[in-house]
């Protein structure tokens, strides 16, 4: 028999008690009396049969839902293992020094949460362990870090199988789903399924991992359905995630690039129209630029690596990668390099709309009349040359730029351009070819709120 320690035992942050139903339901379940509040003890309260027996707790409770064993002494685990002086063994005379279902469940806790583990809110001694590594370790000690169900061999079966697996036929697993991975995973939160799904199913922890796979072949045992999705994904962010290092590398062994170009290899994803992207052209440097010490080149050339960190885990985090972060503005990085001076125009769009300085945005002359959104060029990404002077976007720049979002209701008119048809950009709301400031170049419209219901439907 196995002792059912409560799959939800990681879900720990407060949302208010949860109601025990050992408190609701039917006292003649366990007892052959109905105990008298407030009068019997733990000595004059009856049961039906020994309290300490877990069979009385297998009258509601499957064998195969438990994950821990009983009737084994307390103690007696694999190296390291104790007996602890909190968490009460078995001391009548079947039961002496041995494990049961109340050495590690407080059966009256007046809160539901954590499987009723003692220690936890609601059971004797509330917050006496922080977390649920904290409460296993009463016991194991320090040996509970090399103990894994993952590490493969027979004896790691039981961590979450009933019985035996059979080769060929499809075996039960103590819990369903997700649940059974949180009691040592913890309840993950939103932020681990980000930009980090390219199958874009529902949210299981075996669509990505595999329980029986091996860290030596795959970091976080990602299984190989993933790996492939991912590998073709752009949806996937693979920086900061050690785990994600395929997506860049061929290996952990030396690290070696999927692509010897690193332009090409950001661009997978970057260029994709799908994310924001490139927004400085990559070439030679020229010889009135001074790159600043440990920005690299390769051949004398801008990379993506010039202006922006890998990402790496032991690398700080500072937005957007750039290097020498956090900047305090978003052309500041710019001026590493760049004379600000040489950045001040008199009215570029004028300039343009007389044909002039058609290079500051675009790569080559459009020809008007001929040239559309679909034909035309850029130096690079094109909001650069619009950050280049507006320093501070508006505040619906972070909702509004990368991939088309279709209002609930509503959607993008055709006559408001996409980046590569895809990609909201400054441009796709704001003409840079429109004369009149003061309507903020908004396409069509002067007035703000006007302009907003051409994509979106509001209702009262």
């Amino acid at each position: 028999m196995l002792l059912a320690l409560g799959t939800f035992l990681a879900a720990l942050p407060a949302r208010g008690a949860m109601e025990n139903v050992h408190n609701s339901g039917d006292c003649l379940t366990c007892h052959r009396d109905t105990p008298r509040f407030g009068i019997d003890t733990r000595k004059t309260v009856t049961f039906k049969g020994s309290p300490e027996d877990p069979a009385l707790c297998l009258a509601c409770h499957k064998p195969e839902e438990a994950l821990h064993p009983v009737l084994v002494a307390a103690g007696s685990g694999p190296e390291g293992a104790q007996r602890s002086a909190y968490l009460p063994a078995g001391s009548s005379l079947a039961f002496d020094g041995k494990i049961i279902c109340t050495t590690c469940h407080f059966i009256h806790a007046t809160d539901g949460r954590s499987g009723l583990l003692r220690g936890f809110p609601g059971s004797p001694d509330p917050g006496y362990f922080p977390s649920w590594q904290a409460f296993c370790a009463e016991c194991h000690g320090t040996n509970l870090a090399k103990r894994s169900p993952h590490r493969g061999g027979e004896p790691s079966c039981g961590y979450c199988h009933p019985a035996k697996p059979v080769a060929g036929q499809q075996e039960e697993v103590t819990s369903r789903g997700k649940d059974l991975c949180t009691l040592c995973h913890r309840i993950m939160q939103r932020t681990h399924f980000e930009d980090a799904d390219p199958l874009g199913e529902s949210v299981e922890c075996a669509n990505c991992h595999d329980p029986h796979g091996k860290s030596a072949d795959s970091p976080s045992l990602l299984n190989a359905r993933f790996l492939a999705a991912a590998k073709e994904s752009v949806s996937v962010r693979p920086h900061f995630r050690k785990a994600f290092c395929f997506a860049c590398h061929e290996n952990t062994d030396d690290y070696a690039l999927l692509l010897e170009d690193i332009n090409e290899l950001c661009n997978r994803c970057h260029a994709s129209g799908k994310i924001p992207g490139n927004i400085h052209p990559l070439k030679k440097v020229p010889a009135d630029i001074t790159v600043p010490k440990g920005w690299p080149l390769t051949d004398g050339a801008l990379t993506c690596l010039t202006c922006h960190e890998q990402g790496h885990e032991d690398q700080e985090r500072v937005p957007k990668l750039l290097r020498g972060g956090p900047y305090g503005s978003t052309r500041e990085p710019c001026w590493r390099c760049h004379d600000r001076n040489n950045f001040k125009v008199s009215d570029i769009h004028k300039d343009a709309n007389e044909g002039r300085r058609c290079d500051f945005c675009h790569a080559g002359t459009p020809v008007a009349g001929k040239d559309t959104i679909k034909t035309v060029g850029f130096v690079s990404d094109p909001n650069l040359p619009c950050v280049t002077c507006h320093e501070e976007p508006h505040e619906h720049l972070s909702t509004h730029y990368g991939s088309p979002r279709q209002p609930p209701g509503g959607s993008i008119p055709p006559e408001m351009p996409l980046f590569k048809g895809e990609r909201m950009m400054c441009a796709t709301c704001h003409n840079p070819h429109e004369m009149e400031v003061s309507s903020f170049k908004l396409r069509g419209v002067s007035d703000g709120d006007s302009f907003c219901t051409q994509c979106h439907r509001f209702t009262q």
